[in-house]
């Protein structure tokens, strides 16, 4: 399909004959990811606002914190040490946002998943991934309890799935309390959260170039790097195919599930 582009179709296709469900695992995004661009959401938070109570005055309080800190986010000419800087500064008022609020635990069940929507293709290849008893992790810089929330709600909670996330602490009155990790999970250091991949080959998907090395140095060779290529971001495709083995345009989420089909029938041979 013209939607799918590959880098280097020879490094593409050796990788390809890895694959194996005895060795694969996956690593993937969440929002954008998983999830389609449809509700283009960009915030660990975006979800809050459809919390009933929530709607006055907080989402315009997260939005303006949203727009003051995700600039040093993405900006990958920062050093590792001055965007964790910023990205604890961004938490921390974060947190004291929810405790002005006083969101509590009990908030998280008002969320509308449906403004979460899941890529197709994705539904089929996570249970096929399960079914084969390959381990999926997901590696996201959003809450893990809304991620949780989202795959319960559309009833693709597998217990072959992990997620490394940032997660809401409770007081004992249940209210939000703090988070964990401590600098939090963004865009810039997952690759120290990510999953010990020794003797595996990593199937990669992820939308953020700045995100192509989740999978270790140690595991280039046999790493499968598959780009979600969202039409909004300001990276061209060429520089995404510096980074990513494959790249998947799309202003819609129909051309990755006809590539998960393909995947699935090459995991399976």
């Amino acid at each position: 399909m013209s939607n799918i582009i590959i880098g280097n179709p020879e490094t593409y296709e050796r990788k390809i004959q890895l694959l194996n469900p005895e060795k694969v695992i996956i690593v993937a995004d969440f929002d954008h990811t998983i999830t389609a661009a449809r509700w283009a959401s960009k915030s660990s938070f975006d979800l809050f606002w459809t919390i009933p109570r929530l709607r006055e005055g907080f989402e315009q309080e997260r939005a303006k914190l949203f727009d003051k800190y995700y600039p040093y986010e993405v900006d990958s000419t920062l050093t590792k040490d001055v965007r964790d800087m910023w990205m604890q500064r961004w938490w921390a008022e974060a947190i004291e946002l929810h405790k002005r609020y006083k969101l509590h635990a009990d908030d998280l069940s008002g969320i509308d998943y449906d403004r979460s929507v899941i890529r197709d293709g994705w539904r089929k290849f996570l249970w096929f991934c399960n079914d084969e008893g390959i381990p999926v992790h997901i590696l996201s810089a959003w809450v893990r309890q809304v991620i949780e929330g989202t795959l319960h709600h559309n009833n693709m909670n597998y217990e072959n799935m992990s997620i490394i996330a940032n997660t809401l602490i409770w007081d004992n009155d249940g209210y939000n309390s703090g988070t964990n990790p401590n600098p939090p999970i963004y865009t810039g250091n997952k690759i120290d959260h990510t999953v010990d991949a020794t003797g595996k080959q990593v199937i990669l998907f992820w939308d953020s170039i700045d995100d192509a090395s989740m999978a270790h140095p140690q595991h280039d060779e046999t790493t499968l790097r598959i780009a979600l290529y969202n039409p909004w971001t300001k990276r061209t495709i060429e520089e995404y195919l510096t980074r990513f083995d494959l790249v998947i345009s799309c202003s819609t989420s129909t051309t990755d599930e006809w590539y998960l089909q393909r995947l699935m029938h090459q995991i399976s041979k």
